[in-house]
């Protein structure tokens, strides 16, 4: 289930509760490999080649020959670490300007015992090939089911610019113990990820034909998967109200759950429309994925020019063991809550983690014109910039009550965008250099865009696709087989006649390799327009991607439009605007929305064809329009 604001207390109580009654709040004591509860400060012994971690109830292993790799880690007296198996941090970096010589430092090894915590750092050195530093650390409470993780980036302005695409945790765990995953499902299509926990075996996706990247038919194989084709795609979810994904098995007569509680998200990047990666399987074995940064849906990079850094996190990977999946999943919820770690951020010393008492509460109440407040949120993000284009520096987001009342906490000291927006409302408000140094109290009052009296509309503004056809089997790698056959020809949609349902989600510009016909939207017009009328074509699009699994080509791209026989007007993209987003199994992406005149010469009385045409005139990028709204508007 979908983890909120409002329904996490609800959701915290109601595990805390279950527990309560089977007599299994106290997880060390009631479960078979939970270890024993100590109060001491957790023990760390360390060698030329290792780092050992004990805190009572998790035993771990970092390596100091692999750049502070976790090379073993049990659970009371169960190793959850197969051989070849690893946690790691990795990350994808593009160094942007000419390499500099810089004179290699060893990787250092840091241990800081505090009361009740131990914390690991492993710091990488400036180098030629990587000109910036790494602190990775692990953070370890006494007789915690789990472990925290916090990985910091520092560029100085003396080495060349990078752009930071990716970075991550990534677990491979043993595939003999975890072979189911635990993920919600989405807020669109029917509920299918249960069904479907079951993941293939190593041994399935060796033997299957890759089809794409990251992706296997399974067909003829026997496997236990619930889908035809398997790939790490389709358990993909958006981050909004995300906070819980982990992997699971049964041993004996129990279950061993390792999770990923994603209860700080302040530092990820792209905002709360941001999509990515769970967990997946691989023919080496189940990995669990912890990706504070990340560009697959279109989420940004940072670019990094000058001075720069940023700490990550911290998250926490829950390991624990349970009767049911269920209570697997209730038990790591409890760990849900930003509250719960604070006290320990606090007194960790953890560079670039601001403690409790420098933060503030953001209060306010927001207004919108003509229009409730149902659905709508708030959101800081860097400072004149999108929420979704947010990369640098921290972001906080929260649902406006029915009153219009919202609250922000732990809120970082800085400089921020303000933004609000509610699905069904076309714009946002937007305020910059908004300061938080203290408490805080905003008081917002939103006039949504209006460009005139509306003449039609094809769709509902809320940054995604998912009322239209398709939509809804979206997180599905073969949802657009029948593409071929329903649109080779193009779309025809008359206002008044159709329904949004009607309209397709994503219009792609080939199919079987051949460019398609365009699209065309049918509309009346009541009287022959005059030369002083103000015709306004909004569109918004829930995503410009790249139609196949390939790199972005860096070309430009476009989406033109026509009115019955006038000239055409190109919207043009730049050529880091396409990604790779929904062919990996997704409905939205980065949105872009445009504001188009009209020329009234174009149109006349009666009938009248917009067409949409993807990349006319261009063959060497080949991409599709996802859509959220349209309208036209008459001033």
């Amino acid at each position: 289930m979908i983890i909120s604001r409002r329904t996490f207390q609800l959701s915290a109580a109601a595990a805390a509760g279950t527990a309560l009654a089977a007599g299994r709040l106290n997880l060390a004591e009631a479960t078979p490999t939970g270890g024993r509860r100590t109060g001491k400060t957790p023990t760390a012994t360390e060698t030329d080649t290792e780092i050992t971690v004990d805190n009572g109830r998790i035993r771990a292993v970092i390596s100091k020959e692999f750049e502070g790799r976790l090379i073993s880690l049990k659970l009371g007296e169960q190793e959850l670490i197969a051989e070849g198996g690893r946690g790691r941090f990795d990350q994808n970096v593009n160094i942007l300007e000419p390499k500099i010589e810089i004179e290699q430092a060893p990787v250092s090894y840091r241990v800081d015992r505090a009361d009740g915590q131990v914390m690991i750092t492993v710091t990488l050195p400036p180098s030629t090939d990587a000109p910036y530093r790494r602190d990775r650390s692990y953070i370890f409470a006494a007789d915690e089911p789990g472990f925290h993780l916090a990985p910091r980036f520092a560029h100085s302005a003396e080495h060349p610019a990078v752009s930071v695409e990716q970075h991550r945790f990534v677990w491979w765990v043993d595939p003999a113990i975890f072979t189911h995953a635990s993920l919600e499902d989405d807020d669109f299509g029917k509920p299918w990820r249960r069904a479907a926990a079951q993941l293939p075996t190593p041994d399935e996706l060796a033997a299957g034909p890759m089809v794409m990247d990251a992706t296997y038919d399974l067909a003829g194989l026997g496997s236990g998967y619930a889908r035809r084709c398997y790939t790490k795609y389709d358990w993909a979810i958006s981050m909004r109200d995300h906070v819980v994904h982990g992997l699971y098995g049964r041993v004996d007569d129990h279950y061993i759950g390792a999770f990923a509680v994603l209860a700080n998200r302040e530092s990820f990047n792209g905002g709360p429309d941001r999509q990515d990666l769970t967990l997946h399987q691989t023919d080496a074995g189940p990995v669990l994925l912890l990706e504070p940064h990340a560009t697959h849906y279109g989420a940004p990079f940072v670019n990094a020019d000058g001075d720069w850094a940023k700490t990550y996190g911290p998250y926490f990977v829950y390991l624990g063991t349970a009767d049911s999946p269920d209570q697997l999943r209730r038990d790591a919820l409890q760990y849900a809550d930003p509250k719960r770690h604070a006290e320990l951020y606090d007194r960790s010393g953890l560079v670039g983690w601001v403690p409790t008492s420098q933060r503030a509460t953001v209060r306010g109440r927001l207004n919108v014109r003509g229009a409730t407040t149902r659905g709508a949120m708030v959101i800081l993000s860097d400072d004149e910039t999108a929420p979704q284009d947010t990369a640098a520096g921290f972001q906080y987001w929260t649902e406006v009550e029915a009153d219009g009342s919202f609250r922000l906490d732990a809120v970082r000291p800085g400089s921020y965008r303000l933004t609000a927006r509610r699905p069904g409302l076309w714009g946002e408000y937007v305020r910059d250099h908004v300061r938080i140094d203290g408490p805080t109290k905003i008081n917002i009052d939103w006039r949504p865009e209006k460009n005139g009296r509306l003449l039609w509309q094809i769709g509902s503004p809320d940054g995604t696709s998912a009322e239209f056809a398709g939509a809804q089997q979206a997180r599905r790698y073969d949802s657009m087989v029948d593409y071929s056959d329903r649109f080779r020809d193009g779309l025809d949609y008359r206002i008044g006649r159709n329904r949004s349902q009607d309209w397709y989600f994503t219009q792609k510009q080939q199919v079987d390799g051949q460019n398609v016909a365009p699209w065309r939207i049918h509309f009346d017009l009541d009287r022959q327009p005059r030369a002083d009328d103000v015709f306004t074509l909004t569109i918004s699009l829930a995503g410009w991607s790249l139609d196949s699994a390939v790199p972005n080509p860096g070309l430009p791209s476009n989406l033109t439009l026509s009115c019955n026989d006038g000239a055409p007007i190109v919207w043009d993209f730049g050529p880091d605007a396409p990604r790779g987003a929904i062919y990996r199994s997704a409905n939205r992406a980065r949105g872009f929305v445009r504001r188009f005149r009209l020329d009234p010469a174009s149109l006349r009385r009666g009938a009248n064809t917009l067409t949409l045409t993807v990349n006319q005139g261009i063959d060497n990028v080949v991409t599709q329009a996802t859509y959220d709204a349209l309208r036209l508007e008459l001033a």
